[in-house]
């Protein structure tokens, strides 16, 4: 154990150790009760558009989606980096589980991967050394969140909706608001019975659906991350 606490306290390790704390202490005060779980969830809305028009609107509330839409002739680094920041929250499930979830399993995998790598790969506590291996503790934890992250993903959408709401949504039309095609998710927004529902969703027919469009729900995927969608024209 004071081999552990010694190895956290190291300068080049002390950073994560900083962001493990106040993880920690960020539960406690959830146990206490002087927290909710989505204290510190938000919306950002990111709006990207290669007509060298660039919007930013950042709305505070309660869940963390990005919306990247991008011209479909867009070719320059700006689409390519736009979707790769997509990529990546979608891909540590952002905006399906509540944001403090996925960062505190995002901060623990840095932190234990940061201290095993330095204690086993960098004895002579180089900071040129700890600094190369950045990049791969960060690839570690964004795949050890990914999978810890996605069993959660079933669970919360069941605390948040109701079964037979989602049920009864199918054939329903929708309005885009982040763009999507069969390999990228998107999300789309639904009314019934009075109550507007976000939801992740995909292109059914792989056709690039984009932001502000009329969609048709068909169907739910089989592991239930996203639904299925198709251009409505009316």
């Amino acid at each position: 154990m004071s081999e552990l606490i010694t190895a956290s306290l190291l300068l080049i390790n002390l950073p994560f150790t900083v962001l493990f704390g106040l993880v920690f202490l960020y539960w406690l005060f959830v146990i206490i009760g002087a927290l909710d779980i989505n204290s510190f969830d938000f919306d950002l809305d990111l709006d990207v558009d290669m007509d060298m028009d660039v919007d930013m609107d950042m709305d505070v509330d309660m869940d963390a989606d990005v919306d990247m839409d991008a011209d479909a002739d867009a070719g320059s680094g700006g689409h390519a980096s736009g979707n790769f920041f997509f990529s990546v929250l979608s891909f540590t499930n952002i905006g399906q589980v509540p944001f403090m979830i996925v960062m505190s399993f995002f901060i623990l995998s840095l932190w234990a991967g940061s201290v095993l790598i330095n204690y086993y790969f960098n004895p002579h506590i180089s900071v040129l050394l700890a600094l190369l291996f950045l990049f791969p503790n960060f690839l570690i934890a964004l795949v050890a969140t990914k999978l810890a992250t996605t069993p959660l993903i079933r669970i919360f959408r069941a605390l948040e909706n109701d079964p037979n709401q989602i049920k009864s949504i199918l054939g329903h039309i929708c309005i885009v608001n982040i763009s999507t095609d069969s390999d990228r998710i998107g999300q789309a927004e639904v009314t019934t019975s009075g109550a507007s529902i976000l939801l992740n969703v995909k292109s059914l027919k792989g056709d690039r659906i984009p932001k502000g469009a009329r969609a048709l729900i068909v169907e739910e995927s089989e592991d239930g991350g996203y639904y299925l969608i198709e251009k409505f024209n009316s």
